[in-house]
């Protein structure tokens, strides 16, 4: 019975949920608290995707900073410490302008069900949000296809900047 109701109404994600993921995505949608007082009138941008098992994170905020946060407690952070992953940061977040006439006002940051993406605009004055298919983002048939693209290519700099930050020597006496 529970499978029929679970098919007939969606099933919601059913994520192992680390807790040192749940607070820095806290953090995240702290951001106007924390940072209202910067210039910026966006002071993040958030791509997650709900995958079988798992959910990852991607933030970019308007110290470009960058960061990628799985469920399950493991992630990357600060790559925007690094001239590339910074570059990168701040390109996401103004790209993400051109797409918050297509995502809503919101006060509930609910993760995304596997097979789906969401975005969040972080703004001083709210939140925007939006949920998507990520095959039709993957495959260029959303409008918001783009920003799909863009969080991508960030996650592409994030995963460079990891491997050779673990691939440098370290000095030991």
């Amino acid at each position: 019975m529970t499978s029929f109701f679970s098919r007939l109404f969606g099933r919601k994600p059913t994520y192992e949920i680390a807790d040192i993921y749940r607070s820095l995505r806290a953090q995240i949608f702290a951001l106007p608290t924390i940072m209202g007082d910067r210039p910026e009138a966006r002071l993040g941008v958030v791509l997650e995707t709900g995958l079988p098992d798992a959910c990852y994170t991607l933030v970019a905020t308007c110290e470009y900073s960058a960061s990628l946060y799985l469920s399950n407690g493991g992630g990357f952070i600060g790559a925007g410490e690094h001239p590339e992953g910074a570059a990168a940061a701040k390109e996401f977040l103004e790209f993400a302008a051109n797409f918050e006439s297509q995502l809503k006002p919101t006060r509930t940051y609910p993760l995304p069900t596997p097979g789906r993406t969401r975005f969040y605009i972080i703004r001083k004055d709210g939140i925007l949000t939006g949920e998507f298919s990520e095959d039709d983002l993957g495959n260029d048939r959303l409008p918001l296809s783009p920003l799909f693209f863009k969080g991508h290519d960030l996650i592409t700099i994030i995963r460079q900047v990891d491997e050779r930050s673990s691939q440098s020597p370290t000095i030991t006496e």
